[in-house]
């Protein structure tokens, strides 16, 4: 995997920066999670995510984003926050709606938020097929019962939605 590092390093300033590389990751790395997908169904990776891949902070006043290959692997020793973790979700559902050849795919945004009117949390929200304008938070930051399909993690007191550039 040399070479394949891709922002590992990289400091980035704001976060608008962190959601278009959580887009750019998802999407160019998505088949570092081709394996995981013949193993999960969409909430079994969720839960996977969630429950099995640990959280761990970026150092303070540091922002990283890393590619699914290391944060998909639960003895990786890197950081693994609310950004890495909705690349994963994101990365998923991209992988899934591909493979599968889905005529109606899983629809795909980001939502920053925050608890006094300022940015400090990244998560997905799905939107199935079949449930038009229903948005559905995969948070997966946290362990249950922290973080559940469907559940936001605190009530936002900031929130702004960003769309994938397709």
């Amino acid at each position: 995997m040399s070479g394949n590092i891709i922002y590992r390093t990289r400091e980035l300033q704001d976060f608008r920066q962190t959601v278009a590389t959580v887009f750019e990751l998802a999407s160019l790395y998505r088949y570092d999670l081709f394996p995981w997908l013949r193993v999960f169904d969409l909430p079994q990776w969720y839960n996977y995510v969630s429950n099995v891949l640990p959280y761990k902070a970026d150092p303070p006043k540091r922002e990283r984003v890393h590619r699914p290959a290391y944060t998909s692997r639960p003895g990786w020793d890197g950081t693994r926050d609310c950004d890495d973790k909705a690349v994963l979700i994101l990365a998923f559902v991209e992988l899934q709606n591909e493979v599968e050849e889905k005529e109606r795919p899983i629809k795909t945004r980001l939502v920053v938020s925050g608890r006094a009117g300022r940015a400090h949390h990244i998560y997905p929200e799905l939107e199935f097929p079949g449930t038009p304008g229903i948005w559905t938070p995969y948070d997966a930051t946290y362990p249950a019962p922290r973080c559940e399909i469907g559940k936001r993690l605190f009530e936002e007191g900031f929130r702004e939605v960003y769309y994938p550039n397709r």
